[in-house]
């Protein structure tokens, strides 16, 4: 199974640390973000095909809220055979608990490194893969619209593909309907039937709100 290396570094971590010399304080203030859903890639058929390993090493870009914004693949090893654009396209699905800088939670980046050998990673994926989502409704006319926030959802993915059991994580800011709206939105996602499992997914609300990543 492609696998995060031990030696991720976080991105902010080395710029301060270069900046101030004092690592002391820094491990203090700062929390590194940690990985919450890690969906792995699908092998390439040809470099399956070829019996071939591969190695991934990407730059990732989290949000405040957990959910990431951007990935740059920082090297592929051996290029050519499909390894880069599988891992990107798994790692755009993770779900990330967001760095924190003295206590508030932060944007942060991080580096990832992903391997694929043959004999340990799956050909095809093991955990649910979402196939169709939709956006939140926001509230009727006459109605305040949802504030700035997000949603961590924990769902099981039934065998036909269908949202079972939606537990929240996370919702904040609290209080504001988010996690209601947000479970009622995730009701009509779909996932790939025959991959039943645990899934996380983020639902950002507001001004915050991205076009959601598609599989």
């Amino acid at each position: 199974m492609a696998r995060i290396a031990r030696t991720s570094i976080a991105i902010p971590a080395l710029l301060i640390l270069l900046s101030t010399g004092c690592a002391g304080l820094f491990a203090r203030q700062y929390v590194n973000p940690r990985p919450l859903f890690t969906p792995q890639p699908v092998y390439p058929e040809e470099a399956y095909a070829q019996r071939a390993k591969g190695l991934v090493q990407l730059g990732v870009a989290i949000d405040k809220y957990g959910a990431v914004t951007e990935v740059d693949v920082l090297r592929e090893d051996p290029p050519g055979l499909g390894f880069a654009p599988s891992a990107v396209e798994a790692v755009r699905h993770w779900v990330w608990t967001p760095a924190r800088q003295n206590g508030v939670e932060t944007a942060s980046g991080w580096k990832v490194t992903l391997k694929f050998d043959p004999d340990k990673t799956p050909k095809a994926p093991t955990t649910p893969v979402l196939v169709h989502r939709t956006d939140v409704v926001e509230p009727g006319q006459g109605t305040e619209p949802y504030p700035t926030g997000m949603v961590i959802l924990q769902v099981d993915v039934a065998e036909d593909g269908s949202a079972g059991v939606i537990r929240v994580v996370r919702e904040a800011p609290r209080g504001q309907g988010l996690a209601n709206a947000a479970v009622r939105c995730v009701r009509q996602w779909q996932w790939i039937p025959g991959l039943p499992g645990r899934a996380y997914v983020l639902v950002p609300f507001g001004a915050e709100r991205t076009e959601p990543a598609r599989p």
